[in-house]
């Protein structure tokens, strides 16, 4: 009898790049991490050793220079997504800036359905523009949400940076929906 066929998406192979960016990792680690099944990490290991992307040891895996060169090129179109915990609710979340983006973006709503298709529960999409951040609409003013500003506080962002913040169940899902539109804008 087979078991259930593993269920991932690109968010999950660059989030699994990203986390062994950092350091080795173990595949029950990556499981914890990603939110997702061990036969789905399992699979994304077969195909990054198959890529040369990850070297094997019994502690786990690490990214080989090839791997390290591929999420390079992910990390310089945007930042590895953070931690960013509402201060009004506790909620736990997650950040991510996407460079010169901006641009792009016309009301935020695209962006925030892609979001809560990849599992965001609710998404807030803003810009970095002139020195500051500001929704992508005129009728509603960062300024309003002064929770949001004190929770931005330590990000570093540029010009013209997207700035996705993303909420859901769990840390795994609202990092999901934030990669999931980092991809989305970078292509």
């Amino acid at each position: 009898m087979a078991g259930a066929s593993p269920n991932f998406s690109e968010v999950h192979v660059i989030r699994t790049l990203i986390l062994l960016s950092a350091g080795e990792m173990g595949r029950k680690g990556l499981v914890k991490v990603l939110g997702i099944g061990e036969g789905s990490v399992r699979t994304i290991l077969k195909i990054f050793r198959r890529e040369g992307f990850i070297r094997s040891s019994r502690r786990g895996q690490t990214l080989s220079e090839r791997g390290r060169n591929h999420i390079r090129k992910y990390l310089k179109k945007f930042n590895v997504p953070g931690e960013f915990r509402q201060t009004e609710t506790g909620r736990l979340g997650s950040v991510i800036a996407i460079h010169k983006t901006a641009d792009r973006i016309k009301t935020g709503f695209e962006q925030r359905d892609i979001a809560i298709g990849a599992g965001s529960e609710s998404v807030l999409i803003l810009i970095y523009k002139n020195g500051k951040l500001e929704f992508p609409t005129r009728d509603v003013r960062l300024s309003d949400f002064p929770d949001l500003i004190e929770g931005l506080k330590g990000f570093k962002f540029k010009e013209k940076d997207v700035v996705v913040l993303s909420f859901a169940k769990t840390y795994a899902k609202a990092e999901d929906g934030a990669v999931a539109v980092a991809l989305d804008l970078i292509r």
